[in-house]
């Protein structure tokens, strides 16, 4: 690998995979002759390339719509819309033009607008687990039952972020839900657009950073907007396994004029 011959080493998820697997070398090496090879624990290259197909491929539909459902609600909400753009304006003039990892950092309204977003148009409509020990649920009216281990678990996303229990007036599209005030109040097994726990999604923040890159990217020169195509309220498709409306999400864009920033 390019990395291991320029002895590059970086802090994310792929140095991880490398150090795994240089870490099952060693073992291998240590091992008193016994066949390594057939022990559970071995990792090789192609695990690492699976693991890294796995990575941007889980991250690669579920981006596209989410980065959909953005502009969707960015077009039927022109007001959000216009401070969204007013923000990625000002920090990227300040960044001299340039859309980095730390400019988009910066964009906290944009990160809260994403963030009602992922509550609003979830691209995993569900949640499938598989309960690995028992327990006892407890239900709010003070029933319970004991969920064996190996028993299927779907967790029901879109219902859930939808609760009035949870959310105030779940229809209506509001980023100051996620305010840093506001999402201390959130119970932090109700918003799960990622999952939660050790099988949260692996990437949940590459997702993230592309595709509040898009919107920025779309915001700063095009001016989103309704057409007579596009649905309101949106009927999701029953035939797709993601999130998807019906008929499609039909937008309008107008190119803007640049601004020097």
């Amino acid at each position: 690998m390019q990395r291991e011959q320029k002895n590059v080493n970086r802090a994310d998820y792929l140095q991880y995979l490398i150090n795994l697997k240089n870490k099952a070398a060693e073992s291998s090496a240590t091992d008193n002759g016994h066949d390594f090879a057939s022990q559970k624990n071995i990792f090789s290259d192609d695990d690492v390339v699976a693991q890294a197909i796995t990575f941007f491929g889980d991250g690669f539909e579920t981006s596209s719509t989410a980065l959909s459902f953005s502009l969707y609600a960015l077009a039927t909400n022109p007001d959000i819309q216009e401070k969204v753009r007013e923000e990625v304006e000002s920090v990227l003039k300040k960044h001299g033009g340039e859309l980095t990892f730390d400019s988009i950092q910066e964009m906290t309204y944009l990160d809260m607008v994403f963030s009602e977003v992922l509550r609003m148009y979830p691209p995993a409509m569900f949640l499938p687990r598989q309960c690995t020990k028992p327990f006892k649920l407890e239900t709010p009216s003070g029933a319970s039952f004991e969920v064996e281990a190996g028993t299927p678990v779907v967790i029901p996303l879109y219902a859930l972020h939808y609760d009035p229990q949870h959310f105030h007036d779940p229809l209506i599209f509001d980023p100051e839900r996620f305010s840093e005030e506001n999402k201390k109040n959130l119970h932090k097994y109700v918003y799960l657009p990622f999952g939660n726990g050790p099988r949260i999604c692996l990437g949940s923040r590459f997702a993230m950073m592309q595709v509040k890159a898009g919107i920025a990217a779309i915001i700063s020169n095009f001016e989103l907007s309704r057409t007579k195509r596009t649905p309101v309220p949106f009927i999701p498709d029953p035939n797709h396994f993601l999130l998807a409306a019906k008929g499609g999400l039909w937008l309008q864009m107008k190119k803007l004029k640049r601004k020097d920033i």
